[in-house]
């Protein structure tokens, strides 16, 4: 298997106790799913770059296979049996036919029959889950191994079946909750019952929830279901709608088993939320959505009674840019998606990112903390260090793997530096009565 180097890069916060690391994937796609398995995060993406399902052991990725269409896209990846199992829009990977859904069982890969179908041809799926022992599955689809089945259907492992009437439109996410099986989608109708965008599984048919979710109450298409995860004893539900049956909650509401209820944060809320994980007893969630009033970008955490915006969350360059997964691995969350920026705006990653709530950085001393600045940062030309009240200190520049480039002496308030740097991304260190503090700088 082909191996790559894979870096974090660690820029010290020193008003925090958490911080965002930089992660690099070898081939930049855009990243679509995440999932933990064999103690390895597995990475599915999209576009032409994303034809690789790769694994990271915490120093490198390996190449596990090579989706063999020229877009194909990875949305959903599932843990059943001890096996892998991926799903969405491929036809065949390391030359074997599979139709949107395939199983690795650490060495090789294997199809589930002749996979789904929409209509005749291609068909995508969504969404993987296991329950009571059975694999479900989600997505565009009217049959599975031939076998009729609308938009859902189920795996034992060796053979194919039916989840009740199905639905009339796409499954894009599964659930457990009080012990029960939701799914969530495109969808407004199970056979003849309606059921608007999420529904119940008792075994035999699925229920409402209510009205369910909509753009516009009563409403039977535009709504999107692509999160449902359990926190706190309430079911947390994401997507993109702005009613919970007739409840204003945009993009995330919650349901208790009986009625539906708005998160005191959703209100102003106005994107799409894509993903959910409960990290640190905290409920983690992403999308593509925007909190202007509360400072919310693209990613941010909600434990109960508040959020936090994770170090002003994600900005991204345009917007076309979204958060699409999410996955606790390392004692870390990695978010996964169409990313190429985060901390204030400084470009640091593409396709994927961590947080680490439990990241300390170097303890910098009030005196130096308050008593350095560097500017301009970013800089085109040069930078500026003011030591303020310190009488002297020691300047050291490294790069990102902590190699020493420049180093100075300064015994006055004023020192211009960093001239001769190459665009890059650095850290400056400086070093004073016996305390230490880390700045990352930023050469345009």
């Amino acid at each position: 298997m082909k191996k790559y180097l894979f870096l974090f890069i660690l820029f010290f916060n020193t008003s925090y106790s958490q911080d965002w690391f930089s992660c690099i994937t070898p081939t930049a796609c855009h990243v679509n799913s995440l999932k933990e398995y064999n103690g390895k995060l597995i990475i599915g993406g999209f576009s032409s770059k994303g034809r690789y399902i790769l694994s990271y052991d915490g120093a490198s990725f390996d190449t596990i296979g090579i989706i063999d269409d020229l877009y194909p896209s990875i949305w959903a990846l599932e843990v059943y049996n001890n096996d892998l199992y991926i799903g969405g829009e491929f036809s065949s990977i390391n030359g074997l036919t599979v139709n949107g859904i395939a199983r690795y069982n650490g060495v090789n890969w294997s199809s589930l029959g002749t996979g789904i179908i929409l209509g005749t041809s291609g068909g995508q799926v969504e969404a993987l889950k296991v329950f009571n022992n059975i694999l479900y599955v989600g997505g565009n689809f009217t049959s599975a191994n031939g076998l009729a089945a609308d938009y859902i259907a189920s795996w034992d492992g060796i053979s194919w079946g039916n989840v009740g009437a199905g639905f009339d439109n796409t499954v894009s996410s599964f659930g457990i909750y009080n012990n029960e099986l939701y799914a969530g989608g495109y969808f407004y109708k199970s056979g003849n019952d309606t059921v608007s965008g999420i529904g119940k599984w008792d075994g035999n048919i699925w229920h409402p929830l209510d009205n369910g979710v909509s753009v516009v109450v009563g409403s039977s298409s535009g709504h999107w279901v692509k999160s449902i995860q359990e926190y706190n004893g309430e079911l947390y539900v994401g997507g993109y709608f702005f009613n919970a049956d007739t409840i204003n909650s945009p993009m995330i509401a919650k349901w208790d088993g009986f009625n539906w209820s708005a998160p005191i944060f959703s209100t102003n809320m106005f994107g799409t939320v894509t993903c959910m994980k409960i990290y640190n007893q905290k409920l983690f969630f992403g999308g593509f959505f925007q909190d202007w009033l509360n400072g919310l970008h693209y990613v941010a955490s909600w434990d109960g009674s508040s959020t936090d915006i994770l170090d002003s969350g994600l900005f991204a360059t345009s917007l076309f840019k979204q958060v699409w997964a999410c996955e606790v691995y390392n004692s870390r969350i990695y978010y996964g998606g169409n990313i190429n920026a985060n901390f204030q705006g400084n470009v640091l990653s593409e396709g994927i990112i961590a947080w680490d709530e439990f990241a300390t950085g170097i303890q910098s001393d009030n005196l130096i903390n308050n008593s350095l600045i560097i500017y301009p940062n970013p800089s085109n030309s040069y930078f500026t260090i003011n030591t303020a009240q310190l009488s002297s200190c020691v300047l050291t520049v490294k790069d990102i793997l902590g190699r020493e480039i420049q180093k100075w002496n300064i015994d006055k308030k004023y020192f211009d530096f960093g001239f001769d740097l190459p665009s890059g991304i650095y850290i400056a260190e400086v070093f004073s009565e016996g305390k230490r503090i880390s700045i990352k700088m930023i050469k345009n």
